[in-house]
């Protein structure tokens, strides 16, 4: 079911070169990056995804790219599913999608660092940290969902795979924009990896 599909970005829609747009098959508006200092990368059909394309997040010396879906009605539950590979799993967290009102409302859908006890994790102001369970590989693609359920839980899983969840006692804080390839739109808690699909609905499947 498309209920409540609010972003979804397919790499194949794009073409080679830097990507400052990628078109949203989804409710909102597509995905931009207006720095052009900051831009990601097409990446050709590969093996590592089935044939599919996907778009490199911090390619080269640049270590910001991100692009961002502005506009965007708050909602307190949501379901983000991501194919995906990270690259560099030795440093900190890597934001793979964050909503973003200000630092006191926004959440993180993350992935971490293999030299870390868990793979996939999520973060927001009002709830804290819900800690996953499965240690990702480098240039490995996985299928990752996170699951969040207002006022009552979050879910993690990993190619299909339990891989964590807590109950809380809120859900999602309000937000104003969603963003691709990072937690916050600023260098912190950056994605280092490739996407080749992302969908992100407004509700928990």
């Amino acid at each position: 079911s498309t209920a409540g599909l609010r972003l979804r970005l397919v790499a194949n829609d794009l073409s080679a070169g830097d990507v400052s747009t990628w078109p949203n098959r989804g409710t909102e508006a597509d995905a931009v990056q207006v720095d052009g200092n900051r831009l990601p990368t097409f990446r050709a059909q590969s093996t590592l995804f089935g044939g599919n394309a996907s778009v490199g997040f911090n390619e080269g010396s640049d270590d910001d790219e991100a692009l961002e879906v502005q506009g965007i009605a708050a909602h307190g539950s949501g379901t983000l599913i991501a194919v995906f590979s990270q690259e560099d799993v030795a440093g900190h967290n890597y934001g793979i999608f964050g909503t973003w009102g200000t630092t006191n409302r926004r959440a993180s859908f993350v992935t971490r660092s293999s030299s870390q006890a868990d793979g996939l994790d999520y973060w927001d102001s009002s709830n804290g940290w819900v800690t996953g369970t499965t240690v990702l590989s480098p240039n490995q693609a996985y299928v990752g969902s996170w699951r969040i359920s207002e006022g009552a839980s979050a879910d993690l899983r990993v190619n299909g795979t339990s891989a964590g969840s807590r109950s809380f006692g809120s859900g999602m804080p309000s937000f104003d924009r969603y963003i691709v390839g990072m937690s916050e739109p600023s260098t912190s808690a950056r994605f280092d990896g490739q996407i080749a699909e992302l969908l992100f609905y407004d509700r928990v499947l």
